[in-house]
């Protein structure tokens, strides 16, 4: 839903697609991600980061 309506999406600093994003979820075995929301000028939503955090 997010690429459809242009926002983009990072991954450790790198863009990925949504595919890339939850094969990371799912394959994390401790700690897990927090998302880092980034809007545009507007404030509309413009980018979306998944930060890892190690536990």
């Amino acid at each position: 839903m997010y690429k459809k309506k242009g926002v983009s999406l990072d991954l450790e600093g790198c863009p990925s697609s949504p595919y890339e994003i939850v094969k990371a979820h799912l394959i994390a075995e401790t700690g897990g991600y927090m998302r880092d929301y980034q809007q545009d000028e507007k404030g509309g939503l413009q980018k979306i980061g998944f930060d890892r955090i190690r536990l």
